[in-house]
C-alpha cells in the first residue's frame, strides 16, 4: 500500500473515477498539442514543424522519448572481455569501443559479482581529453 491509511479512500475514488472516465480522458489528452503530449518545448516543436513537416517533428518528438539504451562498462580488473561474452552471450560489445557491452535486461549477476557497472560511453570522453 503506497497511500498512508487515511489517504486511501480518496486515492480509490480517483482512481475508480478515473477508470469510469477512461475513455474522456484519452481523448482528452491525444487532442493535446504534440508538445504537451510529448513533454517537449513549445518553441522546439514548432521549429521542427517548420522544418520538418508535422508529422515528422511528432515522430522526432516520439523517438527522443526513448529510453536510452542499456549499456555497462566491463570492469577488467575482474574480467576479460572475452570471458564476458562467453559467459554472458546475450550481451553486444560495442563495435567503436570494446570496454562497453550493451543489453536489453539489467544484468543483476554481473553486476553483483562486479563483472561489470552501469556507465554510458559518453561518460568516458572527458576522462580521455
Amino acid at each position: 500500500m503506497l497511500a498512508l491509511q487515511k489517504q486511501r479512500a480518496v486515492v480509490n475514488g480517483v482512481l475508480r473515477a478515473a477508470t469510469r472516465q477512461r475513455n474522456e480522458l484519452v481523448a482528452g489528452a491525444t487532442a493535446q498539442p504534440v508538445y504537451v503530449r510529448t513533454s517537449h518545448l513549445r518553441f522546439l516543436v514548432e521549429r521542427w514543424q517548420q522544418h520538418f513537416g508535422a508529422e515528422n517533428a511528432e515522430e522526432l518528438c516520439n523517438w527522443d522519448n526513448r529510453p536510452a539504451p542499456l549499456r555497462a562498462r566491463i570492469n577488467r580488473p575482474k574480467i576479460e572481455s572475452k570471458t564476458l561474452v562467453q559467459v554472458y552471450p546475450d550481451w553486444r560489445q560495442l563495435p567503436d569501443n570494446p570496454d562497453f557491452v550493451e543489453f536489453d535486461t539489467l544484468p543483476a549477476a554481473a553486476l553483483a559479482s562486479g563483472h561489470c557497472y552501469i556507465q554510458d560511453p559518453a561518460q568516458r570522453l572527458p576522462a580521455s581529453f
